[in-house]
């Protein structure tokens, strides 16, 4: 049986999940929605460590989009308290090389991570849409697939990512119902 994580404190409770997915949507912002990445060296030392964090943690990376003040994930971790381990070394360890290269001292993250549970395959395929198309949103660019920094063009098949596991009901929906991502001739249309 998959797990969950539900906070409790300041430890991590295990719970078993109430459904056969073990998604997880995760966010990690910064202090006052302020900045947590300023060029891309950021972002490709933030890539690194999360794809390291995910690989020692044993967890799969369906999703992801770097905004400037903040991180989104869809992930599925495999063993209770996972998620908590690999968040914990990637925060201290991209916070202490984010200050140091940026001169700073203060505080990178508002607070511990978020994460809720993708509870259903509608729930997940809108937790896809939701991520990869929030840089249209925050009109950053007007085609997902154009913007390096996100899993998009790994799921629409444009490139590969070593950090992208495809969750099996994504498969599923995208080979059965090839409209499940709302696609346009230029990948993901605006949900």
């Amino acid at each position: 049986m998959l797990l969950a994580v539900a906070p409790s404190g300041d430890h991590a409770t295990p719970y078993p999940s109430r459904i056969a997915l073990g998604a997880l949507l995760v966010i990690q912002r910064g202090v006052n929605r302020g900045a947590i990445i300023v060029d891309d060296d950021d972002r490709h030392h933030l890539l690194d460590l999360l794809h390291d964090a995910a690989r020692e943690h044993d967890l799969a990376i369906h999703a992801y989009v770097l905004m400037s003040s903040h991180v989104h994930l869809l992930l599925t971790l495999r063993e209770a308290g996972a998620l908590s381990s690999a968040m914990r070394r990637f925060d201290q360890c991209y916070v202490r090389a984010f200050n140091l290269r940026h001169r700073r001292a203060d505080p990178l993250w508002q607070g511990r991570f978020k994460s809720c549970i993708v509870d259903s395959e509608a729930y997940l395929m809108t937790a896809y849409r939701c991520i990869e198309l929030n840089l249209v949103r925050a009109a950053m660019t007007d085609h997902a697939e154009d913007y390096p920094w996100s899993s998009v063009r790994a799921n629409l098949g444009l490139r590969t990512d070593s950090m992208v596991t495809s969750h099996p009901l994504f498969l599923v929906s995208t080979v059965i119902r090839p409209n499940a991502l709302r696609s346009t001739g230029r990948g993901y249309a605006k949900a």
